[in-house]
């Protein structure tokens, strides 16, 4: 069960959600008054120059993983769901949504296989193992 202050965003891994003919600014404009203030907050999450008016297709997966990021955030979710959510980056966009993500101001929920994104995020680590699930709290 969910608590009523809940608001729960979903990432998934293939970025299926993304609307591939709209631009940046028109995936997050039905949360903003206008396209000035959803450039700006697309600014926050490293879209900058003419990025925010590129179609979505022609973004990088790292731009899009961002766009995705910046969409949860803009739909005031306060709970992610993150689906591996850094596989198909290169070095330079891994590291710019490592730097979005570390302004989230919520919980975040990763299933991640790479140990230095879990070491550097993760408060907590469950895995499976022997047909149940070991917790281990980061030290």
């Amino acid at each position: 069960m969910v608590g009523p202050t809940v608001r729960l965003g979903y990432m998934s891994q293939d970025q299926s959600d993304l609307n591939l003919d709209q631009t940046a600014v028109e995936t997050i404009q039905d949360y903003f008054q206008n396209q000035t203030e959803a450039r700006s907050f697309l600014a926050y999450y490293l879209f900058t120059g003419d990025e925010p008016l590129k179609p979505v297709v022609l973004l990088s997966y790292g731009q899009r993983s961002r766009l995705m990021l910046a969409r949860l955030a803009a739909r005031q979710c306060n709970c992610l769901l993150l689906d591996e959510p850094i596989n198909h980056l290169d070095i330079p966009s891994r590291t710019q949504f490592e730097g979005a993500l570390a302004q989230f101001d919520g919980a975040v929920l990763a299933v991640v296989h790479d140990r230095y994104f879990i070491a550097r995020f993760a408060e907590e680590t469950w895995w499976v193992e022997g047909g149940g699930i070991k917790v281990q709290n980061a030290s």
